[in-house]
């Protein structure tokens, strides 16, 4: 299973390709500034972030490149 990360995911575009890669079966990871996202669910996961102010949920990501390499047979 790929994961993917978008930012912006919460908007119009974003939120349909999140839809669009879910039913594609990866696993998305949306990195969002908007605290008020819709609800989690399997394959789908939200983490803040507010570039101006250098706020990243790093565990987010770290996740995302653990399961990468993963998926590679790294590690």
């Amino acid at each position: 299973m790929r994961t993917v990360v978008i930012t912006g995911g919460t908007g119009l575009v974003g939120s349909a390709l999140a839809e669009l890669l879910l039913q594609e079966r990866c696993r998305v990871i949306v990195y969002s500034r908007d605290l008020k996202h819709p609800p989690a669910r399997p394959g789908l996961r939200y983490a803040y972030w507010d570039p101006a102010h250098g706020i990243l949920e790093e565990d987010a990501l770290l996740e995302a490149v653990v399961a990468e390499l993963q998926a590679a047979g790294v590690g």
